[in-house]
């Protein structure tokens, strides 16, 4: 177990390739576009979910020397993709790095904001890396996606049928990828809702269970780190048990209890140069957990982070924050707890 008092780590398990090595893996997704000398337009590109592997991108171009904003970009994606004046208040752009990301504010600018990206990453993150603009660290990308704070009665008021296949996308593609972490029956579950989304009725004489036991197939419905923990054909026999219990069910109804499975974000967590709290904002908004450096220790994996109060106070054992910045959260939790001097604090969702 990793204590908060011993020294911090640097951060030398970041990947070795170079952006020379890996330059056509990555552009910056806002680009100023010059006529000769004279600076012709501004390119924004946004990647939005499709649930698959890939995503779809699109490109907005904006006129120079005006503002890009959050709002600008979100009405245009909005137009294309036809979502409701009501059911486009449920997207927003996100900001996303391989160490950070948080929702661009409506009226913040864009081209601003990604100018100073490596001043952001230090400031957050506390990486000595991200001084330089070009390093690896420093990557990011514009993602087009649900609000953090959108309740889920409010998504099931607003959302229409484009809103919910988007909400649709990005959730499955956050149930592969482990950014929503389940247990192997819920793994099991949602599964087989996206079968009946799929495929409608369960059918054994056209699509017995053998048509799905392929490691290939497998992989595009069920979180990537289950998928090897059982064989093929016994994923297939369980998602078609499931399956055959959602008869009757329609597509659109199989998709909306695949959203049910998720809600709104219950616990924050902040981190400082003096310590770290975790507040629950539901049922009813509080500071849970609330301890200094030389009071806690902690382990993580790659998306739980757990809390070990060491003052002798039995009222928190253990507390367990399941995200996927749990990983963020021990780096940056490593440097501030040795620290000398007060910086911004980071927070993890």
């Amino acid at each position: 177990m990793f204590h908060v008092a011993a020294q911090a780590l640097p951060r030398s398990a970041l990947r070795a390739e170079s952006l020379e090595e890996t330059k056509a893996l990555w552009s910056p997704p806002v680009q100023k576009v010059f006529n000769g000398e004279t600076q012709a337009h501004v390119c924004v590109r946004v990647r939005i979910a499709t649930g698959d592997d890939a995503d779809i991108e699109y490109t907005e171009r904006f006129p120079p020397g005006t503002p890009v904003t959050a709002n600008e970009v979100c009405s245009r994606i909005a137009n294309r993709k036809g979502l409701s004046d009501r059911s486009s208040k449920l997207f927003g752009v996100w900001v996303s790095g391989r160490d950070l990301e948080f929702e661009i504010q409506p009226l913040d600018d864009i081209v601003k904001l990604t100018e100073s990206w490596n001043l952001t990453m230090v400031r957050m993150t506390h990486f000595p890396q991200a001084v330089d603009p070009s390093h690896f660290v420093n990557r990011y990308w514009l993602t087009y996606r649900r609000k953090a704070n959108i309740h889920k009665d409010c998504e099931r008021e607003l959302s229409d049928d484009v809103a919910e296949q988007l909400l649709y996308a990005e959730a499955k593609r956050n149930v592969l990828n482990g950014r929503y972490p389940c247990k192997e029956q819920d793994a099991v579950n949602l599964a087989a809702l996206q079968l009946q989304s799929m495929f409608g009725d369960f059918d054994p004489e056209n699509r017995p269970p053998s048509l799905f036991a392929n490691r290939a197939f497998l992989s595009t419905v069920l979180p990537s780190r289950v998928v090897g923990s059982k064989s093929s054909i016994a994923w297939a026999r369980l998602m078609s048990a499931e399956h055959q219990r959602l008869v009757g069910t329609t597509p659109r109804a199989a998709r909306a209890g695949f959203l049910t499975y998720f809600r709104v974000q219950r616990w924050l967590a902040g981190l400082s140069t003096d310590g770290l709290v975790v507040f629950e904002r539901r049922p009813k908004p509080r500071f849970y957990f609330v301890e200094s450096w030389d009071r806690v220790s902690w382990t993580y994996s790659a998306d739980t982070f757990m809390l070990y109060p060491t003052s002798g106070r039995r009222r928190h054992r253990a507390f367990r924050l399941v995200t996927p910045q749990a990983g963020l959260m021990h780096s940056v939790a490593s440097r501030l707890a040795t620290r000398e001097h007060s910086v911004p604090a980071a927070t993890s969702d």
